[in-house]
C-alpha cells in the first residue's frame, strides 16, 4: 500500500510521474555500495549490492570459528542495508522477527 499511496501523492501534489523519478525495480539507499562514498546513495545496480553484501560475507566467514553458510539473495541484500542504516544510527537496534523452522534446510 506505501508505494501505491506514494504514487499518488506524486501525481496529485508535484504532478511527477513515478516512474519518471524512481529508476528500477529495487527501492534501496546505502553507503556501503561504494566505499568511496561516505553518504547515502541510491542503489542502481542490484547485482554489485548483493555482491558486496556477499563480499563482506565470506570475510566474516574467513574471520569467524564457524561461518555462516548463508544464501544471499536481493531481498536479504535489501534487508541487510536496512539493519546496517539502524545499526549506524546513535543507540539504534532493531528486533529482527523471523518465522520458526524457514531455511533451516
Amino acid at each position: 500500500w506505501f508505494l501505491e499511496k506514494t504514487k499518488t501523492l506524486l501525481k496529485d501534489n508535484f504532478k511527477k510521474d513515478y516512474k519518471s523519478l524512481v529508476k528500477g525495480d529495487c527501492f534501496v539507499w546505502c553507503d556501503f555500495v561504494d566505499p568511496k562514498a561516505t553518504f547515502y546513495q541510491e542503489v542502481t545496480d542490484q547485482e554489485r549490492l548483493v555482491g558486496v553484501v556477499q563480499e563482506c560475507l565470506n570475510d566474516y566467514n574467513t574471520m569467524a570459528k564457524r561461518g555462516m553458510d548463508l544464501v544471499l539473495f536481493l531481498a536479504a541484500a535489501e534487508h541487510v542495508c536496512r539493519i546496517v542504516r539502524v545499526l549506524k544510527t546513535p543507540l539504534g537496534n532493531c528486533l529482527l522477527v523471523g518465522v520458526g523452522g524457514v531455511g533451516s534446510e
